[in-house]
């Protein structure tokens, strides 16, 4: 073999086994640990010149691999970016690095985003990550062991560890019926949820009257962690407007607050979308902030508190109201929207035991924060590819 042909092809073999330098900027002024994306269009070289299976990248100066999870958008079958989690200070940028590797395991952890479907308890589908766990419930639960199986409300489970707990917490309660409702530890399911909204359901509003489907009829889990959950529920025929709702509902890791994106139709022009907060018996402080689109509820909740929000872009809200009545499922915060096909909020909570945050004040300031964050994504540079 010539020389130079040698030399082309060692310095080739060089280039490709070089690291890759991923720059991660942080614009805001507090310290963030999101999920971001590295996009498959700022990956083609190495795509190219790798198997994606053997893909790692670490922060710089260290030499644990981080988790990863390729991430496909609009379920085409084709991958759209690699997710990972970055740890960046205020207003700094911290450098991470690519690198193939076949030998070394990716890392694995008991700290994941995850769902998990149990027909058992009214047809539960419940999703978490290290901070925060819902569930919502489908249509055909039995209504005598779970008077929630027919709402179309979300439903909080209270956490207060950072590992995963709903696929024990199921478990547990075939075996003890009623296991998670007390706290051992790990938390408990303590929220009232009845046919409330909880914290982030929906309805329609009709002459100050609120029209809510059943439980969801159908479900499909896209994308099952460890650093995002992502899944569809759909809702059959509802209201005398014949309304059918899809919603796509993800939780990334580090978040209080899943996204909410809704699609809808009716028959004939439907009246105003609501999404509403449960205020249970009026006795905790609601905050209407619609100005910079964010609602929020704190509560009393057994011996502790609750901070719930509902984040949506204000140009969409036509208006935000208290509402009471004289049932105590009906009385509640909501954030009314112009009339519209497609809808994105975000929902989310904190639980003052879970040590996230000490006072309603410090739940004001994470619910900014979380608005920030979604104007200011971290910036995600790749170079020398």
């Amino acid at each position: 073999m010539p020389k130079y042909l040698l030399l082309l092809i060692l310095l080739g073999f060089k280039i490709h086994a070089q690291p890759l330098k991923v720059v991660v900027k942080n614009p805001l002024g507090f310290d963030r640990n999101d999920v971001t994306a590295i996009s498959r269009e700022q990956l083609e070289f190495w795509l190219k010149a790798h198997d994606k299976r053997n893909f790692r990248i670490k922060m710089e100066g260290t030499e644990a691999y981080l988790p990863v999870q390729w991430t496909d958008y609009d379920q085409d079958g084709k991958y759209d970016a690699v997710l990972f989690q970055a740890n960046v200070p205020a207003n700094a940028t911290v450098n991470y690095y690519i690198v193939p590797d076949s030998l070394k395991r990716k890392s694995q952890s008991q700290r994941a985003a995850y769902a998990q479907f149990s027909p058992e308890r009214g047809e539960g589908l419940a999703w978490e990550n290290d901070k925060v766990a819902f569930c919502i419930y489908g249509k055909s639960g039995k209504k005598s062991s779970n008077a929630a199986a027919f709402s179309s409300g979300v439903d909080l489970w209270l956490k207060k560890v950072e590992y995963s707990i709903i696929e024990n917490w199921y478990a547990k309660s075939k075996k003890q019926p009623g296991y998670y409702h007390e706290d051992h530890g790990e938390g408990y399911d303590g929220y009232d949820l009845g046919d409330g909204r909880g914290v982030g359901g929906s309805g329609l509003f009709v002459k100050d009257s609120l029209h809510i489907p059943d439980g969801f009829s159908s479900y499909k889990i896209w994308e099952n962690g460890p650093l995002r959950v992502t899944f569809e529920v759909k809702y059959k025929r509802w209201s005398r407007f014949w309304v059918e709702e899809t919603k796509i509902i993800s939780l990334d890791m580090g978040s209080n607050f899943s996204k909410f994106e809704v699609y809808f139709t009716a028959n004939t022009k439907a009246p105003d979308y609501s999404v509403g907060i449960s205020l249970h018996d009026n006795k905790g402080k609601a905050r209407l902030e619609k100005e910079v689109g964010w609602a929020r509820y704190w509560e009393p909740i057994d011996d502790s508190y609750l901070g719930e929000a509902i984040i949506m872009e204000p140009k969409i809200i036509a208006d935000m109201v208290t509402y009471t009545d004289a049932e105590h499922d009906r009385n509640h915060l909501f954030v009314v929207t112009k009339p519209r096909d497609q809808l994105t909020y975000y929902t989310g909570f904190s639980w003052l035991k879970s040590g996230q945050v000490k006072n309603v004040e410090g739940w004001d300031i994470l619910v900014q924060q979380q608005i920030l964050k979604l104007n200011n994504p971290l910036e995600v540079s790749v170079l020398g590819n």
